[in-house]
């Protein structure tokens, strides 16, 4: 009630007013509701916080004019994101008319707007100090934040070409894939089966499994330290950029993360709480995580390592539940085992030996580089602080019991230092990805946020950052970071245009324009053609997930006739991942397709004359947004295909 009075203060309702009348205005004059939602927004918060400072300047205790000018910035910027969000999922997810939306949407703003400025505007927050309250406050707001946001945009992005390749591991179901284990593909399949093949049903269960590994990351930091720690953990696991978007894009990694959490909890209950039935717990989670990803091996291989180096954990290897744990591991795994072993253990092959060998390539830097993207500069400062600071600043919370603290210790930074050892030398002789390090800082969360805690002030002659403030800028800076980058991929960015090739812009124009092609095709001949995208997995991937958005042999909420229809350029002798398994060269015999390719230079050339009776000139495809070409492609129509 306290808010609501806050928001029906004659104040917030000139604001809600000024922009509702704004954007009403704006509307009719150029019909475009990104921008004019964007503008009359900016309108109203300006006209709110300009009679709110000069409330302030009346108080007996007012805060410095930068303070409070920096924190109504941030605290518009980010509500701004968030109401822009809100305002195409109303719009764009459930088709209310923007007429109606923006009245729902300015009113909500208007009430988050009126909390958070009496949270970090107008409360009683010491410029100099955080309060642990305070900070509590924040945390929370932040994580409540992360959530929103992710949820508002989830189906408004065009999805990445990796979502559209994963995507069709549910078209194609199956107990294994050559580049990876089926469980993304299962879990997409589930939910596209379920609310149609979208972009938000795509991406809705690696959103649902973000609640999973929460729980477990949140339970972990509870047991070892306290509440508030937990609490520290959380915000941690909701903002840091790796756990931010691989659940809000579908990858492997998503279902690996939560299993990675579920797993670190049960080996924290088996080996440090000696809770003998919680091997069974280990077992589903690693067996889980293998059918996301082969990486969690190395977290198994970690444990059974402290089994070995620790004192106490000598005794796992004379009773039977390491060993039932690894069968049930093997049990829960054994769908991928059995794909590999009925198709020459093709996936096995493919992320060890074809790993290992391959051309030199020094990519020190690059990991090194990708673990700051990943966990940032001040998580990857604070890892490094805990790593050879702890012992001094954990061993005080069980005095009485400081070898069971050193354990805790120990297993985590093993847990965390054997993989990112393997990933190190990796890199000092072969190329390494972005994400490969991600779910390894897992099992420093914990520790991680218990340098956020304000006893941590007392180390600071030597710590890199410590205590409250550091997360704050670092948990604002993020939170406006993916705001302005969802906004500008569904909106853009009033008189900025979008650079060409920016992710998956433009994917749905193409899509449609080459679906008219096959129509047209089909008409004059009778018959569909094979759509064949020539780089590696990428253009078959989008035209297979957009094609049928637009294709009208599609079938309800099942739009998935493009997996079908969409082949790949190992038609004409080259790699193309799954595709290869999906589409045998054999079965597309006599066949027309149209190539579609990055530059013309992909669409002729002997490998490709030598298996068509006939080809038409190549042609182009541009795509506008804004006045901008953002995607370009070329296409060629080829008649008679024969794969020998």
């Amino acid at each position: 009630m306290h808010y609501i009075r806050q928001f029906t203060h004659k104040t917030n309702l000139t604001a809600v007013a000024a922009d509702l009348l704004m954007f009403y205005l704006l509307f009719e004059l150029i019909e475009d509701f990104g921008t004019a939602q964007f503008t009359s927004f900016l309108l109203g918060a300006i006209i709110y916080h300009f009679f709110k400072y000069r409330e302030m300047q009346s108080l007996p205790e007012r805060k410095p004019q930068s303070h409070y000018l920096q924190t109504c910035i941030w605290i518009t910027l980010s509500l701004l994101f968030l109401r822009c969000g809100l305002m195409a999922w109303l719009t764009l997810q459930i088709h209310i008319p923007p007429e109606i939306a923006i009245i729902i949407a300015a009113v909500l703003a208007g009430l988050i707007n009126a909390k958070a400025s009496a949270i970090f505007v107008l409360g009683p927050e010491n410029t100099k100090k955080i309060s642990k309250r305070e900070w509590q406050v924040s945390a929370k707001v932040f994580i409540g934040y992360a959530l929103l946001l992710k949820f508002f945009y989830l189906g408004l992005p065009e999805i990445l070409h990796e979502e559209g390749y994963y995507w069709n591991y549910g078209q194609h179901l199956a107990l294994g894939y050559l580049d990876h284990p089926p469980m993304v593909g299962w879990i997409i399949w589930l939910f596209t089966t379920l609310l149609g093949d979208s972009e938000f049903a795509t991406r809705l269960g690696p959103f649902l499994l973000w609640f999973i590994g929460a729980f477990f990351v949140h339970k972990l930091a509870k047991k070892i330290f306290d509440a508030e720690v937990a609490l520290n953990a959380l915000l941690l696991y909701a903002l840091l950029p790796y756990f931010f978007s691989v659940n809000f894009v579908a990858l492997p990694d998503s279902s690996l993360v939560a299993c990675w959490a579920g797993a670190l909890y049960f080996f924290y209950r088996f080996l440090i709480d000696e809770k003998p039935m919680a091997y069974i717990g280990v077992g589903i989670f690693i067996g889980m995580g293998l059918l996301s990803k082969y990486t969690i091996v190395l977290l198994g291989a970690a444990a059974l390592f402290f089994i070995v180096i620790d004192r106490k954990g000598h005794k796992w290897l004379l009773r039977p539940q390491v060993y039932l744990s690894i069968a049930i591991a093997i049990v829960f795994f054994s769908p991928g085992i059995i794909w590999n072993a009925g198709n020459e253990w093709a996936s096995f092959s493919f992320q060890g030996p074809r790993r290992v060998s391959g051309d030199f390539n020094f990519n020190l830097f690059h990991l090194i580089g990708s673990i700051l993207v990943l966990i940032t500069p001040t998580g990857f400062m604070v890892s490094w602080a805990v790593v050879l600071n702890a012992k001094s600043f954990f061993l005080e919370k069980v005095e009485n019991n400081s070898d069971r603290t050193n354990r805790t210790y120990k297993l985590f930074v093993l847990l965390t230092g054997l993989p990112l050892g393997v990933f190190l030398f990796f890199s000092l002789f072969r190329q390494t990805k972005l994400i490969w390090t991600g779910p390894i800082w897992l099992a420093l969360l914990p520790f991680m946020a218990k340098m956020m805690s304000p006893e941590a002030l007392r180390f600071k002659n030597w710590m890199p950052v410590y205590g409250y403030r550091p997360w704050k800028n670092t948990a604002i800076s993020l939170m406006l970071l993916y705001g302005a980058t969802f906004n500008y991929l569904v909106f853009g960015f009033p008189g900025i245009p979008y650079p060409p090739n920016l992710l998956g812009l433009g994917w749905r124009e193409l899509s449609s324009q080459i679906e008219d092609k096959v129509n047209s095709i089909e008409k004059r001949t009778g018959q569909r053609p094979l759509v064949v995208g020539m780089d590696k997995d990428r253009i078959n991937s989008w035209l297979a997930f957009y094609r049928g958005r637009s294709n009208p042999m599609a079938i309800g909420r099942r739009t998935n006739v493009g997996a079908y229809e969409t082949g790949g350029r190992h038609l004409f002798g080259k790699d193309s991942n799954m595709y290869l398994y999906w589409f045998p060269s054999e079965y597309q015999e006599g066949k027309t397709m149209i190539l579609v390719g990055r530059k013309p230079e992909d669409l002729v050339g002997p490998h490709i004359e030598t298996r068509i009776k006939h080809g038409k000139a190549v042609q182009k495809i541009e795509i506008k947004r804004k006045d901008s070409i953002v995607l370009r492609k070329y296409y060629r129509i080829v008649e008679g295909y024969h794969h020998q």
